[in-house]
């Protein structure tokens, strides 16, 4: 059973009010049928027909519950709306699992047997972290880092290793065994450059697609196409991976492959692609960094694999789940990042654990996400020509990079739809 939730007295009287007053059924109707947003935008006007008769007012919020219509927010974070982020999850679900399984939404079937990948790309270690572990039967938990031979402390004079059995709530997880030898340049310009280094990744899946086949760039291009749907998630401390569906198709709409790669080739294009692209960027200090994905690289083909493999409605369930999940899942609170990439803090890279920047945030990703970017985030913007507009400010709290895109030429969207659902209510 639910435990009740605790009202305050003021919250208790704004509702016994509500109640008792006498448009309470049309607002509750109201609130039924914008499925109990908890962020509505409320809406005052009219709407007037013209005809050759002249004008008619059909309509008025000045009949409504405090004037006012209410409607959804259409916030796809579940921090920020659970109802709308519920929906937008649902419309997400759908369009991937009509790319992946056909069968609705205009997508024939027969794309059920063009090869999918369902890939997760993570970034590099930037220094050992506080993690959970499981112990060798895979059923208990294990210590943390524990120390091998005789243990050794770091140059900053701290321990390099943590017997520790973390719990899934413990405020240390993500957080670096030592702060000051934790590389945090390189994980702010991993955070702010990954979608240039995930554009060079498929561009690399193409390429090497191509060689697989023994066809140049431009003969692959008039055989082939590679289609996918990704989203950005940030781990536990505080750096982005992607997850991603990638489908191989031809040319045209919804028309098979012309070269013979299956799923299980396409899926070595991919571990290929993701060890060999790199992406060199200019560092405030003047020195250059390489910037490349992580090793742990996972690939599961969909459909074309023996029994147990992932399939379509597996695979749509998980990417539409992390398209609804936001940077307040990870420490950082509801606010809206500047577009300008203007510094919030001036905390160095090797600030102690415990500083305080946002009250109850995750130290680690305070110190990467102050302002989208962390405390290099000026020089960033003015060294990365790919990222001068600003773009991780403004999706910081949907993943720091662009939250999620797709490629190819879908049928529909969850615009589309949305548009739909709107003219229809």
């Amino acid at each position: 059973m639910t435990a009740a939730a605790v009202l305050g007295p003021r919250t208790v009287e704004e509702i016994v009010t509500r109640a008792g007053r006498p448009g309470f059924d049309r607002w509750a109707q109201q609130v039924e049928r914008c499925g109990h947003c908890a962020r509505p935008v409320r809406l005052r006007g009219r709407v007037v027909h013209h005809s050759a008769a002249g004008r008619q007012l059909t309509y008025s919020t000045d009949v409504e519950p405090d004037r006012v219509l209410l409607v959804r927010c259409g916030n796809r974070r579940a921090a920020a709306c659970p109802s709308c982020s519920y929906e937008y999850a649902g419309d997400m679900w759908q369009l991937l699992y009509a790319g992946a399984a056909g069968g609705r939404k205009g997508v024939p079937e027969s794309i059920r047997a063009h090869p999918l990948v369902f890939a997760t790309l993570t970034a590099p270690g930037f220094g050992p972290v506080h993690t959970t572990r499981t112990d060798r039967t895979g059923n208990g938990s294990a210590r943390c880092r524990p120390a091998r031979g005789k243990p050794r402390l770091c140059t900053h004079g701290r321990p390099s290793w943590c017997n520790a059995v973390h719990a899934e709530d413990d405020p240390r997880l993500g957080q670096p065994i030592c702060a000051d030898c934790y590389d945090y340049p390189a994980h702010v310009a991993f955070n702010w450059h990954a979608p240039e280094l995930w554009r060079r990744f498929t561009i690399a899946v193409r390429r090497s697609l191509a060689r697989q086949a023994g066809l140049t760039a431009a003969e692959f291009g008039r055989r082939g196409r590679v289609s996918f749907v990704k989203v950005a998630e940030f781990q536990r401390r505080g750096v982005v991976h992607f997850h991603a569906l990638i489908r191989l198709d031809g040319p045209g709409d919804f028309e098979p492959p012309r070269i013979g790669i299956d799923a299980l080739g396409l899926a070595e294009a991919i571990r290929r692609a993701g060890a060999h692209v790199r992406l060199t960027v200019d560092m405030p200090d003047g020195s250059g960094l390489v910037l490349r994905f992580g090793d742990q690289l996972d690939t599961q083909t969909v459909n074309a694999g023996p029994a147990g493999e992932l399939t379509p409605e597996h695979a749509a369930r998980y990417i539409a789940k992390y398209a609804t999940k936001s940077a307040e899942d990870f420490g950082l609170g509801d606010r809206r990042g500047s577009p300008r990439p203007r510094c919030r803090s001036s905390k160095s890279a090797s600030t102690p654990h415990g500083s305080s920047g946002w009250p109850g945030s995750s130290a680690n990703t305070r110190r990467t996400t102050g302002c989208g970017a962390g405390s290099t985030c000026s020089a960033s913007a003015d060294t990365s020509p790919q990222r001068a507009a600003g773009t991780p400010p403004r999706w910081v709290q949907s993943g720091g990079s662009g939250a999620h895109t797709a490629s190819g030429r879908p049928p529909s969207t969850c615009a589309s739809w949305a548009r739909t659902r709107a003219t229809r209510r």
